[in-house]
């Protein structure tokens, strides 16, 4: 499955974390050209920026249900992949990720997808700052925006809104 986003701000987590216990800073590069949204990563432009690969998390299944901690007890199964492109209108995340039982049952925008079976998803923070936009798509092309000013406002109702705040494109191919 491989899941293409556009947006003005984006963010990621998913299935897998791309850092574990310290702070990663990712590349997003610039692009004239915008890339095909087509979600497939064959676009050439997309070789413009350079792949990180997305890992286990143990935090991700400290408190999971017992089968479900069971079954990630020795990392994920199905790896994955990401790049950031930038122009002056959208930012665009790339996500290349294998997963052999696909399941996405929520179909409308702002829905927990990540509650709702497969989703992959990017979360932006500053470096210097205390705010940050967490953002999931799922293979259906569901996508859920929240924004938090900190850390503590964490699944506060005033962090989902209803609809987007911003426009923003997905597309999903699947094989």
């Amino acid at each position: 499955c491989s899941v293409v986003l556009a947006c003005s701000a984006i963010l990621l987590s998913g299935c897998a974390m791309f850092c574990q216990n310290e702070q990663q800073t990712v590349k997003a590069v610039y692009t004239s050209v915008p890339p095909k949204m087509n979600g497939v990563l064959d676009d050439p432009v997309w070789q413009k920026a350079p792949e990180y690969t997305l890992v286990f998390s143990e935090r991700e299944f400290k408190n999971a249900r017992p089968e479900v901690a069971e079954f990630f007890k020795n990392g994920i199964t199905d790896q994955g992949t990401f790049r950031l492109l930038w122009d002056e209108n959208y930012l665009y995340v790339g996500i290349n990720c294998k997963d052999l039982d696909i399941v996405a049952e929520g179909v409308e925008d702002q829905q927990p997808h990540d509650k709702f079976g497969d989703a992959a998803g990017i979360m932006l923070k500053p470096v210097d700052d205390t705010y940050f936009w967490h953002i999931y798509v799922s293979p259906r092309n569901g996508k859920k925006v929240s924004f938090y000013k900190a850390r503590g406002l964490v699944g506060l109702p005033s962090t989902h809104p209803k609809e987007l705040p911003f426009k923003m494109l997905s597309s999903a191919h699947i094989k």
